[in-house]
């Protein structure tokens, strides 16, 4: 059983890094974008224990009943996966989902609203290459870039895998040049008037003997802002179970209120690619594809030094160009303590691999690294159109 779902919200949201935010005229703040897996399983395992036997009681609930109903505070019920999350705006065609950019694709973005060029990164073959750097790379030259961090719409990466050197400027989501006046799709990163948007917040410190504001403790928070047309996609598989119901969930610091659409018509470009409709039907000779990391994965250092260690069913890992991740921790608010810090990962990060594409639509749906039913590593097979 899978239930594919969208999050909304009109207030702005602040998912943290894993750091206290205590006040002071330079405490500056900003949320993670998109939420990390910790807070995003947070989020699912809340809405389906209120929406469950112990909704009207959850507060005193005791720990072995919420253990029972969606597991420890480390772990998920045998069975259970959850996906996302990713960015989504809706339009005629559904929801359709934001990927992140694979660091493997070249882009040249110019300024205006001309189509921006792209094209694929590769390997210089070596049967030997298992190096975490590639070394390298054949396939993007100036202008175009491999950028770190940027995204891509289902439909564009969609088109990207068809061969085509060029895209609209509404399929990507890119690093915003220095004075840059583009309305991109989304904008993260700083205030815009865009579907997702970085939105600041001042506060000052109360003293809770008083409840007066306290002087000189100012602090600065950078949140996220998601328009009217604009959520945040996941889905939840499970063995069973009662399915999920639409309704009202707590998002982030100070439990901001949102709402969560169950079963939203997905674009069809999205569903596509979830499916491997791009992996199917090609036969022949072993090709060189891509796994696109979806989400932050937590790899041992082994992994990330030597790819090549890396089993992906029957796909031959030859090396990978690395995101630079996220430091994940926070605080477990079921088990009462912190988290340890991890580095991840980062989404975006790509893995060489040869194959058949038969070997590559088995690896639909795995995932590396650990924890990945929280949503860690989730991956997304990729076969690279043929060279020109």
């Amino acid at each position: 059983m899978i239930d594919h779902f969208v999050i909304q919200s009109d207030e702005a949201l602040y998912f943290g890094p894993p750091q206290s935010v205590t006040a002071g005229d330079v405490t500056r703040s900003r949320s993670t974008f998109p939420p990390p897996a910790w807070a995003w399983q947070g989020i699912l395992r809340t809405q389906v224990l209120r929406q469950g036997p112990l909704g009207s009681r959850l507060q005193s609930a005791r720990p072995a009943e919420v253990a029972a109903s969606v597991g420890p505070p480390d772990a998920l019920p045998d069975g259970w996966s959850i996906s996302g999350p990713l960015p989504a705006l809706v339009g005629p065609e559904g929801w359709e989902a934001w990927l992140p950019l694979p660091r493997a694709l070249g882009v040249a973005r110019p300024a205006g609203t001309a189509d921006a060029s792209i094209a694929w990164a590769r390997p210089q073959a070596s049967d030997g290459l298992t190096s975490g750097h590639p070394g390298p790379l054949v396939g993007v030259r100036p202008p175009l870039r491999l950028l770190d961090h940027g995204w891509i719409s289902a439909s564009g990466l969609e088109r990207a895998l068809q061969g085509v050197s060029s895209l609209p400027p509404a399929a990507l989501q890119t690093p915003r040049p220095k004075g840059g006046g583009e309305a991109w799709p989304f904008d993260p990163d700083r205030p815009a008037q865009a579907a997702i948007c970085a939105a600041k917040r001042v506060g000052v410190a109360i003293d809770p003997n008083t409840g007066l504001a306290v002087d000189e403790e100012l602090y600065t928070l950078t949140e996220h802002r998601l328009g009217s047309d604009a959520g945040l996609y996941g889905s939840l598989e499970r063995p069973s179970g009662q399915p999920l119901a639409e309704g009202d969930v707590a998002l982030g610091r100070g439990q901001r209120p949102g709402r969560m659409l169950v079963g939203p018509r997905l674009h069809p470009a999205f569903r596509s690619l979830m499916a491997g409709a791009h992996l199917a039907g090609v036969g022949g000779a072993p090709r060189q594809g891509l796994i696109l990391l979806l989400t932050p994965a937590l790899l041992p250092f082994a992994q990330i030094d030597d790819p090549s260690s890396i089993r992906l069913g029957g796909l031959t890992v030859r090396t990978a160009l690395w995101q630079a991740g996220p430091v994940l921790g926070g605080f477990s608010m079921v088990g009462g303590r912190p988290r340890a810090s991890a580095v991840a990962v980062g989404a975006g990060s790509c893995l060489w691999v040869e194959g058949t594409a038969q070997a590559l639509y088995g690896a639909l749906g795995q995932r590396i690294g650990a924890q990945t039913s929280f949503g860690f590593g989730q991956t997304l097979p990729l076969l690279l159109p043929e060279r020109p």
